[in-house]
């Protein structure tokens, strides 16, 4: 289901990758008629300086977010299999861990642990194990195994 809406929000990334396309075809068409209009004497050199310069910005921004795009994408595949993996096989790696180790585990897990006179245990997921623990993502992942499509509710435009 993860890869699925990976694969979703690259498709959305497509039509954003040639939105940029068309940006930086604009900004390079705008750059060449400063220039003719320069050797037309239609504006002055610090004119030129000056409006080269934010296009160069703005060029340069376009360029560079293709690849910090990529590299967050597979930072955020690797974090979640790492706290998937995590989640699914807590109980083997918790025991398979010293005493340090363990109080690791307890703070990736936990932000509170409450241990209760009559021996009830309550606590309270940290900010990643909150969401990928939710019962409504394990239903959405079920409805997900039955049908091969996400649910209605997930909503993908805050997922970028």
């Amino acid at each position: 289901m993860i890869e699925d809406i990976f694969d979703r929000i690259d498709a959305e990334s497509e039509t954003q990758r040639r939105d940029l396309t068309r940006q930086k075809e604009r900004l390079e068409d705008e750059q060449l008629r400063l220039l003719q209009a320069h050797y037309a004497d239609a504006i002055s050199l610090p004119v030129l300086k000056k409006e080269q310069h934010r296009i160069e910005g703005m060029l340069t921004d376009i360029d560079q977010r293709p690849s910090a795009y990529r590299a967050g994408r597979e930072d955020a595949k690797l974090r979640l299999r790492a706290y998937l993996h995590l989640a699914t096989n807590a109980h083997a790696f918790y025991l398979a861990c010293d005493d340090a180790r363990r109080r690791l585990c307890n703070q990736a897990f936990f932000t509170k642990t409450t241990l209760k006179e009559n021996l009830d245990v309550t606590s309270e997921f940290t900010g990643i194990y909150e969401t990928v623990l939710d019962p409504t993502n394990r239903h959405h992942t079920e409805f997900w195994q039955r049908t091969g499509q996400l649910h209605p509710d997930i909503n993908l435009e805050h997922s970028e």
